[in-house]
């Protein structure tokens, strides 16, 4: 019955064997599931990785670009406003020259028409007296004529020549001033021009700046944009790091459950093979003894059973012989036996026999005890080896309650380990999802991020395309600008060059002038001074005459000839 017990538990053993062997396949699936979602990760973080880093690059090729577009621009604008400060400051310069130049020249004008004609005279020699008293009167007569004359022929002379220098003077002049003053309005017209440019130019820089501020402002929020899926991308990270800290932790724990499984499921493989060996060795043992003691004991049973048959058929046949021997008794007992040598001979067969038989029967009944006490003593081994089983099956039994202890506390854990496996697999299963879920949020910002890459690089194309156009355009007109620049360099060179010679000129003419201006102010004064000195001279004529006049009338020479000597 115990060996049944015993036998009956390995159904229990192997249940369990295959539960553990289910939970190893599913530790196993479950790690084989818990590192294809490890290399999905990685391969997932070594994708946004590789995103970040390429966003990176973009961005940084990007800010270069615009540094570098933007540093150009500004360069080329501050390179063309200093240069237009430059041939602004350069003709108001040349401006203010001509202008000077102008006034000096109108001013020169205005003293070239503020000259007056001059009139010359002549030198009157110092004669004596006696013979001024004799021709003064017709001296002065004649000194009468001859400045009316010489002032008549003077005016004559000068007015052709003045009128022929101020004309040439005033045409040149004409000329000169039209020229500068056309040269001046072109001038104008070119500074006001640049200036309309410098404007368009300043309008234009600040739509520029506009759209870089636009496009700044727009970077600036692509970089927001940028750091916060960053940031989702760091937080689904740590949240994936943390379920695989979790999932590592889950699978050392597993691995540790396993291994414990796996140890107790070797203890109990080992327990159950040492007590079925042990089993089987006793029982072997046993049942060596036992088929042995029953083989002997069913050998002395058929012996006892063979000698018993005999003993009974000899006492059957002693029956036989003891009913005839007592029918014989009774009738000799009544009287009726016959008493002859053959009774007597029989009789003394028969008590030969009956003491033969006696003896038999006291063997047998000897055999008898021999074989009870045999009995007794097979008994009391026999209940000695079922003790001795009921011992070891008790002993088995403590085994077995103990095994089914252990075997129940491992069923618990298994228990635990499935619930645990459960929360894992819920954990994977919530894991997963997520993971699908940010795999379908990164495949989404991807898109995103990819339909913005594209917007960028089309807006970026169309910003360098525009760029590149206002850089084309820009350089055309500061070639053309140059160009006019040079040409109106070479015009200004050869307005300066003949201003600068019909300064030269104007400056001799004006040096002629002033030398023609002296002589006819040294003439005008010469002639200023000999009218004085003829006009005195006729003073005193007449008063020499009026003395002469009075002396002659009042006869007084001596006086007379005095004054004169003293004059």
């Amino acid at each position: 019955m115990t060996i049944e017990k015993i036998m009956s538990l390995h159904p229990f053993f192997d249940s369990q064997q295959t539960i553990l062997e289910d939970l190893d396949q599913i530790t196993v699936d479950v790690v084989q599931e818990l590192r294809s979602i490890k290399e999905d990760h990685v391969e997932l973080k070594q994708i946004m990785s590789n995103i970040l880093e390429e966003n990176q690059n973009l961005t940084t090729e990007l800010n270069e670009l615009l540094s570098s577009r933007e540093d150009s621009i500004r360069r080329k604008q501050d390179d063309m406003t200093d240069n237009l400060r430059q041939q602004i400051s350069s003709l108001l310069l040349e401006k203010e020259q001509v202008a000077t130049l102008w006034q000096e020249s109108v001013a020169s004008m205005g003293e070239f028409k503020n000259v007056k004609g001059l009139a010359p005279g002549e030198f009157v020699p110092k004669i004596d007296f006696e013979q001024m008293k004799n021709f003064y009167e017709q001296k002065i007569s004649e000194l009468e004529i001859n400045l009316k004359t010489v002032q008549k022929r003077l005016d004559s002379q000068l007015q052709p020549a003045r009128s022929e220098v101020l004309v040439k003077d005033m045409v040149n002049i004409l000329e000169t001033e039209s020229g500068a003053m056309q040269i001046v309005k072109n001038l104008e017209e070119e500074v006001l021009a640049l200036q309309n440019r410098l404007q368009q130019l300043e309008r234009s820089k600040v739509k520029l700046e506009k759209l870089l501020k636009e496009k700044d402002q727009f970077i600036n929020n692509v970089l927001d944009k940028n750091r916060e899926c960053q940031e989702k991308v760091c937080e689904a990270v740590q949240i994936v790091e943390a379920a695989l800290i979790e999932k590592d932790a889950a699978l050392y724990r597993e691995k540790e459950t396993r291994d414990q499984m796996q140890k107790i499921n070797q203890d109990i493989d080992d327990i159950v093979k040492d007590t079925e060996f042990k089993i089987k060795v006793e029982v072997a043992n046993v049942k060596s003894q036992y088929d042995k003691r029953c083989q002997e004991l069913e050998d002395m049973l058929r012996t006892a059973q063979e000698e018993l048959r005999i003993k009974s058929l000899e006492i059957e046949k002693y029956q036989t012989k003891c009913e005839l021997f007592e029918s014989e008794l009774d009738k000799f007992r009544k009287g009726n036996y016959d008493f002859s040598e053959s009774n007597g001979s029989k009789l003394l067969i028969l008590e030969k026999n009956l003491e033969s038989t006696f003896q038999k029967l006291l063997l047998s009944e000897k055999c008898n005890i021999q074989l009870s006490s045999e009995k007794e003593v097979i008994k009391r081994d026999m209940e000695q080896l079922a003790e001795h089983y009921e011992r070891i099956l008790k002993a088995k039994d403590v085994e077995r309650l103990t095994l089914e202890s252990k075997v129940k506390t491992l069923v618990t854990r298994l228990d635990e380990v499935q619930l645990d496996n459960s929360g894992l697999e819920k954990k994977l299963t919530q894991v997963i999802g997520e993971n699908d879920k940010i795999g379908k949020e990164l495949m989404i910002e991807r898109d995103d991020r990819k339909r913005q890459e594209k917007t960028y690089h089309e807006q970026i194309k169309e910003l360098t395309k525009t760029y590149d156009d206002k850089i084309n355009v820009l350089q055309l007109q500061l070639e053309s600008k140059l160009k006019v620049h040079n040409k109106w360099v070479s015009e200004t060179k050869n307005i300066i060059e003949n201003l600068e010679k019909l300064v030269i000129d104007l400056k001799r003419e004006v040096h002629r002038l002033r030398k023609e201006n002296k002589r006819l102010d040294n003439e005008l004064k010469n002639s200023k001074q000999k009218l004085g000195k003829c006009k005195e001279y006729l003073k005193m004529i007449s008063r020499d005459v009026d003395n002469i006049t009075c002396l002659s009338v009042d006869r007084k020479p001596e006086t007379l000839s005095e004054d004169v000597v003293t004059r």
